[in-house]
């Protein structure tokens, strides 16, 4: 939270799936390379049946053209799920126990940076400790950035951002954002401004040490905080 906030949403490389959908659409009948096979059938261009009328005409044994099948399309799915592995969190999904869900700080039992230090001024990457921190329901843990309320707008359209839980990163935009106004707001100057938030909710947070990593790149500089707390047993 501050007009120097953090950003820098990842970016992923260009994987296997995104290689696939580069390879050229092939006339029927022509005979296709090992490597635009694998693209092909990864990209979903090619069924199973036809994949194999493929291997059908390289110059293969029974056995080859089997193994290579087998392979190939193990090669596929594993490329699917890595895939799947690596896509943020979204309202409804599970860490453990616990569930991250859409929500503002007005609906929360408690709100996490009114125990951690959220204040981010200028470029900076660190690690805070915050105090231990109560057993509640809804644990609000969405972040963000202030500003006057007719300059709110221009700041969270050139910050981009990125967020971890435990580890685990958080598809931010699933959640959305929602303002609320601080008023006579020390960290401004005692001037009141629009603090603008992710809507991430911690439902049954569990007892035990937790981090939350926020990172964002913006107007004002890159930041880079992860808060570590520890939500007490009871």
């Amino acid at each position: 939270m501050g007009r120097a906030s953090m950003r820098g949403e990842s970016r992923p490389g260009r994987g296997r799936n995104q290689e696939c959908l580069a390879s050229p659409a092939r006339e029927r009948g022509s005979v296709v390379p090992a490597a635009d096979a694998e693209s092909d059938a990864c990209a979903g261009r090619l069924s199973v049946v036809e994949l194999t009328r493929v291997v059908v005409g390289w110059r293969l044994s029974a056995v080859a053209r089997r193994a290579f099948v087998a392979v190939l399309l193990a090669a596929c799915l594993g490329s699917s799920a890595d895939a799947a592995e690596t896509s943020g969190l979204r309202p409804g999904d599970r860490i453990g126990s616990m569930r991250l869900a859409r929500g503002t700080a007005s609906t929360a039992d408690l709100k996490l940076f009114d125990i951690c230090d959220p204040i981010v001024v200028g470029s900076v990457r660190q690690t805070r400790r915050c105090g231990r921190v109560p057993r509640v329901k809804r644990l609000f843990v969405g972040y963000g950035s202030f500003d006057p309320p007719g300059k709110i707008d221009r700041l969270w359209t050139h910050t981009s951002w990125s967020s971890w839980i435990d580890g685990r990163r958080i598809e931010l935009s699933a959640f959305g954002s929602s303002d609320r106004i601080l008023a006579a707001f020390p960290p401004a100057g005692g001037k009141d401004v629009t603090l603008r938030e992710w809507r991430v909710m911690l439902v049954g947070a569990t007892p035990g040490r937790h981090t939350l990593r926020y990172r964002s790149t913006g107007p004002d500089g890159k930041g880079d905080v992860t808060w570590r707390f520890t939500v007490a047993s009871g």
